[in-house]
């Protein structure tokens, strides 16, 4: 259940905080920082990408627990707004098979370092997620590839990636996936999220 809760896909991650700086002469001490003088980055293509992730989402999703366990069931809502031009973040709240689960994730994008960044904490763990990714070929699906505990091997670290893809206004599909020890990967969990409302 830890496991499983706390590799759970939201297609959102990572947090900034822009800071202005104040200006100084020889005339006296520093005054406020005017609008003019706080820095402010113009959204790229990839940051209007993510505003189509803004709104409530209605969501289910299943995770694969092993040969010897049932699929575990998860249903949510989640809230994503956006942090200005530049960032997104959501609260999710929901059940996983009767653990209730409240996660939190930011996301969004540094053209400086050529791709997404991102967070992602829940109630069920003390690991921060820390991600970083691209948009694949077709534009619609956004990966976000993280190294975090290997649920299987305590002690030792995986890859993972988790992935939103739009499929529609309105409509979209997550997946998480490890990577296994010939390079391959694994999707232990998939869901699908609809905006309340359209």
């Amino acid at each position: 259940m830890n496991a499983f809760s706390s590799r759970l896909l939201l297609a959102a991650l990572a947090a900034a905080l822009l800071v202005g700086c104040a200006t100084t002469s020889d005339a006296g001490p520093s005054a406020p920082a005017s609008k003019s003088d706080v820095p402010s980055a113009e959204p790229s293509p990839e940051h209007l990408w993510l505003k189509q992730l803004l709104g409530t989402w209605e969501v289910t999703s299943e995770a694969d627990m092993g040969p010897d366990a049932d699929p575990m069931t998860m249903t949510a809502r989640e809230t994503v707004r956006a942090i200005g031009d530049l960032w997104i973040q959501s609260e999710l709240v929901g059940d996983a098979g009767g653990v209730p689960i409240v996660g939190i994730s930011t996301v969004g994008y540094d053209p400086e370092v050529g791709h997404f960044l991102g967070t992602w904490i829940d109630n069920t763990g003390t690991h921060m997620w820390i991600y970083e990714g691209r948009l694949d070929a077709s534009g619609k699906r956004l990966e976000l590839d993280s190294v975090g505990p290997d649920f299987e091997q305590p002690g030792k670290t995986r890859r993972y990636r988790d992935a939103t893809e739009i499929l529609a206004p309105g409509h979209r599909r997550s997946t998480s996936s490890a990577q296994n020890d010939d390079g391959s990967w694994t999707t232990f969990m998939t869901g699908v999220a609809r905006r309340v409302g359209g």
